[in-house]
Protein backbone atom coordinates (compact mmCIF):
# COMPACT_ATOMS: atom_id res chain seq x y z
CA UNK A 1 0.00 0.00 0.00
CA UNK A 2 1.39 3.36 -0.94
CA UNK A 3 -0.87 6.19 0.18
CA UNK A 4 -0.56 9.06 2.60
CA UNK A 5 -3.88 10.31 3.97
CA UNK A 6 -4.12 14.04 4.59
CA UNK A 7 -6.27 16.03 6.99
CA UNK A 8 -9.27 17.58 5.26
CA UNK A 9 -11.02 19.98 7.62
CA UNK A 10 -14.23 20.29 5.59
CA UNK A 11 -14.66 16.50 5.34
CA UNK A 12 -13.80 16.03 9.03
CA UNK A 13 -16.38 18.57 10.18
CA UNK A 14 -18.99 17.07 7.83
CA UNK A 15 -18.35 13.53 9.07
CA UNK A 16 -18.28 14.53 12.74
CA UNK A 17 -20.84 17.32 13.29
CA UNK A 18 -19.98 17.46 17.00
CA UNK A 19 -16.87 19.38 15.93
CA UNK A 20 -18.63 21.76 13.51
CA UNK A 21 -18.24 24.79 15.82
CA UNK A 22 -15.11 26.56 14.55
CA UNK A 23 -14.86 28.64 17.74
CA UNK A 24 -14.93 25.69 20.14
CA UNK A 25 -12.84 23.50 17.80
CA UNK A 26 -10.43 25.67 15.78
CA UNK A 27 -8.84 24.19 12.68
CA UNK A 28 -5.37 24.29 14.22
CA UNK A 29 -6.52 22.13 17.16
CA UNK A 30 -8.19 19.60 14.86
CA UNK A 31 -5.08 19.49 12.66
CA UNK A 32 -2.87 18.98 15.73
CA UNK A 33 -5.03 16.11 17.00
CA UNK A 34 -5.12 14.55 13.53
CA UNK A 35 -1.32 14.74 13.29
CA UNK A 36 -0.96 13.30 16.79
CA UNK A 37 -3.36 10.51 15.84
CA UNK A 38 -1.15 9.43 12.94
CA UNK A 39 1.42 8.37 15.53
CA UNK A 40 -1.06 5.79 16.85
CA UNK A 41 -2.35 4.63 13.47
CA UNK A 42 0.05 3.08 10.99
CA UNK A 43 -1.22 1.50 7.82
CA UNK A 44 0.22 -1.72 6.62
CA UNK A 45 -0.57 -4.96 4.93
CA UNK A 46 -4.32 -5.29 4.44
CA UNK A 47 -5.15 -1.57 4.77
CA UNK A 48 -6.79 0.34 1.94
CA UNK A 49 -6.25 4.10 1.60
CA UNK A 50 -9.89 4.72 2.53
CA UNK A 51 -9.60 2.60 5.69
CA UNK A 52 -6.46 4.43 6.74
CA UNK A 53 -8.15 7.80 6.19
CA UNK A 54 -11.17 6.74 8.26
CA UNK A 55 -8.89 5.39 11.02
CA UNK A 56 -6.93 8.65 11.18
CA UNK A 57 -10.14 10.71 11.21
CA UNK A 58 -11.63 8.56 13.99
CA UNK A 59 -8.44 8.85 16.06
CA UNK A 60 -8.49 12.64 15.64
CA UNK A 61 -12.15 12.75 16.71
CA UNK A 62 -11.34 10.53 19.69
CA UNK A 63 -8.42 12.73 20.79
CA UNK A 64 -10.42 15.92 20.26
CA UNK A 65 -13.36 14.67 22.33
CA UNK A 66 -11.04 13.47 25.11
CA UNK A 67 -9.33 16.87 25.20
CA UNK A 68 -12.66 18.67 25.23
CA UNK A 69 -14.03 16.49 28.03
CA UNK A 70 -10.90 16.96 30.13
CA UNK A 71 -11.08 20.74 29.65
CA UNK A 72 -14.74 20.72 30.77
CA UNK A 73 -14.03 18.44 33.75
CA UNK A 74 -16.14 15.61 32.37
CA UNK A 75 -14.86 12.16 33.39
CA UNK A 76 -14.25 9.72 30.55
CA UNK A 77 -16.10 6.48 31.17
CA UNK A 78 -19.47 5.07 32.20
CA UNK A 79 -20.49 6.64 35.50
CA UNK A 80 -21.98 4.01 37.81
CA UNK A 81 -22.39 6.13 40.94
CA UNK A 82 -22.01 9.73 42.03
CA UNK A 83 -22.00 11.50 45.39
CA UNK A 84 -22.20 15.22 45.91
CA UNK A 85 -20.96 15.67 49.48
CA UNK A 86 -17.15 15.25 49.47
CA UNK A 87 -17.41 14.43 45.71
CA UNK A 88 -17.25 10.76 44.80
CA UNK A 89 -17.66 9.30 41.31
CA UNK A 90 -17.68 5.62 40.35
CA UNK A 91 -16.69 4.72 36.80
CA UNK A 92 -17.15 1.24 35.34
CA UNK A 93 -14.32 0.03 33.15
CA UNK A 94 -15.39 -1.32 29.77
CA UNK A 95 -14.81 -5.03 29.21
CA UNK A 96 -11.48 -4.86 27.39
CA UNK A 97 -8.30 -6.88 27.69
CA UNK A 98 -5.81 -4.05 27.25
CA UNK A 99 -5.19 -0.50 28.41
CA UNK A 100 -5.29 0.65 24.77
CA UNK A 101 -8.71 -0.95 24.32
CA UNK A 102 -9.94 0.72 27.53
CA UNK A 103 -8.64 4.08 26.34
CA UNK A 104 -10.32 3.69 22.95
CA UNK A 105 -13.58 2.64 24.61
CA UNK A 106 -13.77 5.95 26.47
CA UNK A 107 -15.39 7.74 23.50
CA UNK A 108 -17.81 6.63 20.77
CA UNK A 109 -15.21 7.52 18.12
CA UNK A 110 -12.61 5.38 19.85
CA UNK A 111 -15.07 2.48 20.00
CA UNK A 112 -15.63 2.80 16.24
CA UNK A 113 -11.89 2.94 15.69
CA UNK A 114 -11.38 -0.13 17.86
CA UNK A 115 -13.89 -2.04 15.75
CA UNK A 116 -12.10 -0.95 12.57
CA UNK A 117 -8.71 -1.92 13.98
CA UNK A 118 -10.00 -5.34 14.98
CA UNK A 119 -11.54 -5.87 11.55
CA UNK A 120 -8.57 -4.70 9.49
CA UNK A 121 -5.45 -4.91 11.61
CA UNK A 122 -6.36 -7.44 14.28
CA UNK A 123 -6.08 -10.57 12.20
CA UNK A 124 -2.32 -11.04 12.49
CA UNK A 125 -0.31 -13.75 10.80
CA UNK A 126 -0.90 -17.47 11.03
CA UNK A 127 1.69 -20.10 10.26
CA UNK A 128 0.89 -23.70 10.90
CA UNK A 129 -0.39 -26.95 9.56
CA UNK A 130 1.62 -29.77 8.09
CA UNK A 131 1.94 -28.60 4.47
CA UNK A 132 4.09 -25.60 5.40
CA UNK A 133 6.60 -27.94 7.02
CA UNK A 134 6.70 -30.44 4.18
CA UNK A 135 10.13 -29.29 2.94
CA UNK A 136 11.81 -29.17 6.36
CA UNK A 137 13.01 -32.12 8.33
CA UNK A 138 11.47 -32.65 11.73
CA UNK A 139 13.34 -33.89 14.75
CA UNK A 140 14.64 -37.36 14.01
CA UNK A 141 15.27 -36.60 10.31
CA UNK A 142 11.78 -37.39 8.96
CA UNK A 143 9.73 -35.11 6.75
Amino acid sequence: MNCTPLFNEANFRALYPAFADVTAFPAIALQANWTMGTVYIKGGCGWSCDQLQVANDLMAAHLTLLSSNIAKGIPNGVITSATEGTVSIGIAPPPTKSAFGYWLSSTPYGAQLRALLLAVAGVGLYVGGSFERASYRKAGGVF
